[in-house]
């Protein structure tokens, strides 16, 4: 059943770009990150076969956010090693702490292992990235801070999504993000976790991954 909804979406999902115009967006394509290779080089035994998939997530969600913060007159280059920083733990509990209710722990890993790498002032932002990331609502807080967290929110929607819900971003955003940055196989590699970590216990998988989102 999880499989069948999955080819649902990617096929609604590529029906739409196909019939879209990348060069209709200006949003500028995140291809690369030193900073976001340099955390997920830390966990690459443990991300394996999926890590170019878990990479290139990150990157168009990293490029949605900061198109996102453009628009609304929000520079995002000051926040770009700090985001580097969140968005290579934002998913990654799934692999190393095997389980679909990953938000906890991937928050408690962010906060350990960036100890001195992230300013100590700058790890509650990491941690409310992580925590507020699959959030149903707008991300509500004071300042530049919680625009920046909405803005990853609702790239992350639409990645996550492939495109079916946007959240301020249009389907030109969209194909030019993916004409650069492909999916790869990341909803794919999802998909196989489940079983992984499960087994057949798809009970436990949905109650546990019911556990990430937030209203």
């Amino acid at each position: 059943l999880l499989a069948a909804a999955l080819v649902a979406l990617a096929a609604a999902a590529i029906l739409l770009l196909l019939r879209t115009d990348p060069t209709t967006s200006t949003l500028e394509v995140v291809t690369a990150s030193t900073a976001l290779d340099a955390h997920l080089a830390r966990h690459a035994a443990e991300l394996g076969g999926d890590l170019p998939a878990y990479k290139g997530h990150c990157l168009r969600v990293l490029s949605y956010a900061n198109h996102l913060l453009r628009k609304e007159g929000v520079d995002p280059k000051p926040y770009q090693r700090d985001l580097a920083a969140a968005l290579a733990y934002h998913d990654l509990g799934i692999w190393t702490d095997a389980t679909f209710n990953y938000l906890p722990p991937s928050s408690a890993r962010a906060s350990r292992e960036l100890k001195g790498q992230v300013a100590p002032s700058r790890l509650p932002f990491v941690e409310a990235v992580i925590d507020n990331h699959h959030k149903a609502t707008p991300y509500k807080g004071d300042g530049v801070d919680a625009k920046v967290v909405d803005a990853v929110r609702r790239g992350d929607w639409a990645d996550a999504s492939m495109g079916l819900v946007r959240l301020g971003l249009s389907r030109g955003d969209v194909a030019r993000a993916t004409a650069a940055l492909p999916y790869a196989g990341f909803h794919a590699a999802l998909l196989r976790a489940g079983p992984r970590l499960y087994g057949a216990n798809l009970l436990r998988a949905v109650w546990d991954f019911a556990h990430i989102f937030k209203v």
